[in-house]
């Protein structure tokens, strides 16, 4: 078999993130999207593959993985790479980004919270609530977004939006 193992493909991209060219920010002359085809990147849920033709960004260590599988299940073209700090020259070079807290919230997991089990919707909650809580204001988009996303399930098995269970001018958290 010619896969890789993960211990390996991370050896091969250490080899390209020490070799990146600080002039032209490729490693050892390789066009990033040739890099990119290689079946090299780990994903979060341990999967190595090639991020060619796919939106790719690393998930910030600090997310809660509660449901993850199904929510990126549901996101198509897009691929969630394992955090690798090692990478970060190479990553640079291949123009792979980060996303907030905020960002994978807003455009993935709030999108798709009607996957969720309860327990995982929950634990979300309280993940975002605390962040609330301690005064991280750039969260406000994300409150914004939570009052419409259904994530309560009423008496009669709906799952409703926040916005029918609260007065707007009382604050959330």
């Amino acid at each position: 078999s010619t896969d890789l193992t993960v211990s390996a493909a991370l050896s091969v991209l250490k080899f390209f993130d020490s070799h990146v060219d600080s002039r032209t920010c490729t490693p050892l002359g390789f066009k990033a999207e040739e890099l990119k085809e290689l079946p090299l990147f780990e994903t979060v849920s341990g999967h190595i593959r090639g991020i060619a033709k796919v939106d790719s960004f690393c998930l910030p260590d600090a997310l809660p993985t509660s449901g993850s599988k199904k929510w990126m299940e549901r996101t198509l073209y897009t691929v969630f790479l394992k955090l690798q700090p090692q990478l970060v020259s190479l990553y640079r070079s291949l123009k792979l980004t980060d996303k907030s807290l905020q960002d994978v919230y807003q455009q993935y997991i709030l999108n798709n919270f009607d996957v969720l089990a309860e327990e995982e919707r929950m634990r979300h909650l309280y993940f975002i609530q605390s962040h609330w809580k301690a005064g991280e204001k750039e969260w406000s988009d994300v409150m914004e977004q939570l009052k419409i996303t259904p994530c309560f399930v009423t008496s009669d098995g709906v799952l409703s939006c926040v916005c029918k269970f609260f007065d707007p001018m009382v604050d959330l958290f």
